[in-house]
């Protein structure tokens, strides 16, 4: 019996070892957050989800992906996105000549006030120009030497009626609410979703608690 007893705990020790181990590798590289924060929110209240941001690493190049939440919107001709702030908070400096893949006639515009300062101004600002919109915008960001995700995530800066954010987009083409406002609105956010524990969390929290378990039993037998 003793040499059961301490074959489990060898086996549930390590158990918690590769669980620490694997900790690190099982660390994303891809972030998400949902734009919840509206410039109108008489016709969009706070707490919705209107759109998603996803920032993600891809092969040596960052790429961004920018869609709106279908649900909130009566699209209307010409739906989509018009413009977007994101931040840069550190990391290799960062010039226009680093982003690649944007829509024919867009652009990458440096320290822009957003929503009329309502969120703030942004380090960067992907603008459509006389463009159409984009329905989802993708692009990427090349040539920056370790750069990660994390680098192009931080809040706004100076005045925010709406509070700082870490993104903020122009949604137009909808058909106003209830026949009533703008056909265009700015939100803003940074709520990141829910994420479910990772396995070697799960694996880590199994190993300690039958630890504890075979603890208790080696006590009762001791009595």
């Amino acid at each position: 019996m003793a040499m059961q007893h301490r074959g489990l705990r060898s086996a549930l020790a390590a158990a918690v070892v590769i669980a620490f181990a694997a900790a690190p590798m099982a660390r994303a590289t891809t972030v998400t957050y949902y734009i919840d924060h509206s410039s109108n929110a008489s016709f969009f209240p706070n707490g919705h989800d209107y759109a998603k941001v996803v920032v993600q690493d891809v092969g040596n190049d960052i790429e961004f992906s920018v869609s709106v939440v279908p649900g909130h919107f009566d699209p209307d001709s010409g739906f989509g996105i018009s413009s977007f702030g994101f931040n840069h908070s550190g990391g290799p400096a960062l010039t226009s000549a680093n982003f690649s893949g944007l829509p024919t006639g867009w652009s990458a515009n440096p320290n822009s006030d957003l929503g009329g300062g309502g969120f703030g101004t942004f380090g960067w600002d992907i603008d459509r120009g006389s463009s159409n919109r984009a329905s989802e915008l993708t692009f990427k960001i090349t040539g920056v030497n370790g750069d990660t995700p994390w680098d192009y995530i931080g809040f706004s800066s100076d005045h925010a009626d709406y509070g700082h954010q870490f993104f903020a987009l122009r949604i137009g083409g909808f058909k106003p609410p209830g026949g009533e406002g703008d056909s265009r609105d700015w939100f803003g956010g940074c709520k990141p979703p829910v994420v479910p524990l990772p396995a070697s969390v799960w694996l880590l929290v199994s190993g300690v608690a039958g630890l504890g378990a075979l603890a208790r039993r080696r006590r009762s037998a001791a009595v």
